[in-house]
């Protein structure tokens, strides 16, 4: 019966139709909820608002979180925002990569903040990360806050400066992880943001430690400078850095085309012959001696007549 009305009514807005002509009920708001309510016109009261019964004022209960996973999220996040280019990330995927980066923290987050929209509530008051809105992406974006962003530079630019040697063994450290990465069974090669994220998942803080320390964009490309056993290479169409086992050589140059495709064009101009047609009266010697190339008197040239 539904599909049928819904049918008859062309489909979006036929519950409005059918219930806007039953007078006993009438149309009316109900906080917090974005789409059109219904209730019998006897219990219509004056201002046409009705109150959400689900939870006070419409909105979900207040939640209040466990300081020790509230911190563990947010150094999550922060790691993670810290490692993109772009330096802010879609919700759908900061929230994908923390799942990848900490499960157990995610899963037990979203188990107490009810689902979805977890990730807005889990951040709304985090002074580390900052809500954006980016042209073009129909969805809450975050990145770390500018003033966080600037003290860990400073601290990396001093601890630079006075030589931590804990700094050096970090990247080693890295290094050996980046290789093995590339050892992988069947990789010819890995784009930079890949390899990134391989080893983000092996150990996000030693990455947060490297990349601060080599100063954000390009840290990659830096780590691996006089690294002999990785190397750089460009692959077809990607617009970025890739990296490859050194021992496994140079990547091999796609076959060129046949030398017959690659004939070069003739230097002058281009004159198309047209082909000589016979008169109709022409006939049988004359006519084969002038397919031969004779002419029509046989002696390999147009006869004078």
């Amino acid at each position: 019966l539904v599909s049928s009305v819904k049918a008859g009514l062309g489909g979006k807005g036929w519950l409005r139709a059918v219930l806007n002509s039953i007078e006993e009920v009438v149309e009316v708001q109900v906080e917090g909820k974005g789409e059109p309510c219904y209730c019998l016109a006897e219990h219509m009261p004056e201002d046409k608002m009705l109150e959400n019964e689900g939870s006070a004022a419409g909105k979900r209960p207040d939640v209040s979180l466990d300081p020790r996973l509230q911190q563990e999220f947010s150094s999550a996040a922060v790691i993670i925002l810290s490692t993109v280019d772009d330096g802010w990330m879609p919700g759908s995927k900061l929230a994908k990569a923390a799942a990848a980066a900490s499960p157990e923290i995610v899963q037990e987050l979203r188990t107490v903040l009810g689902g979805k929209g977890w990730l807005k509530r889990a951040l709304e008051d985090d002074p580390n990360i900052e809500q954006i809105e980016v042209e073009g992406v129909d969805e809450p974006c975050f990145r770390v806050r500018e003033d966080v962003l600037t003290s860990a530079r400073q601290e990396a630019a001093e601890e630079g400066a006075d030589e931590d040697p804990a700094t050096e063994t970090s990247s080693s450290r890295l290094i050996e992880l980046a290789v093995d990465a590339l050892s992988g069974d069947g990789v010819e090669y890995l784009e930079g943001n890949k390899l990134q994220k391989a080893l983000m998942e092996v150990d996000p803080e030693l990455v947060q430690e490297v990349r601060a320390s080599l100063k954000g964009k390009g840290w990659l490309k830096r780590l691996f400078e006089g690294e002999s056993r990785i190397l750089q290479c460009e692959v077809g169409a990607k617009d970025e850095p890739c990296y490859r086992l050194a021992s496994l050589g140079a990547l091999p140059v796609s076959p060129a085309f046949p030398s017959i495709l690659q004939a070069p064009r003739p230097a002058g101009p281009v004159r198309l012959l047209r082909p000589t047609i016979p008169p109709a009266s022409m006939r049988g010697s004359a006519l084969v001696a002038m397919q031969r190339g004779q002419g029509a008197c046989g002696k390999g040239r147009a006869c004078a007549a």
